[in-house]
């Protein structure tokens, strides 16, 4: 019975883990499309401290008019 429990537990577990990590990766390739914009993933340091080697940043183009600083 234990055993059993244990199972299920686990299946239980790693399906979550599948969801999840499916869900991320359709959330990376859909956001882009809904947004107008693409994904980028940081391959050097040259963006730290804020964004670290290997993370994902998601851009779009904007006109340079509405841009201003803060």
């Amino acid at each position: 019975m234990l055993l059993h429990t244990l199972r299920r537990v686990v299946a239980w577990a790693l399906g979550l883990v599948l969801v999840a990590g499916t869900a991320a990766a359709l959330a990376v390739a859909v956001f882009p499309l809904v947004t107008g914009g693409s994904a980028l993933a940081v391959l050097s340091g040259s963006m730290s401290p804020g964004l670290p080697v290997g993370a994902m940043a998601f851009v779009r183009t904007v006109d340079p008019a509405t841009v201003r600083a803060g």
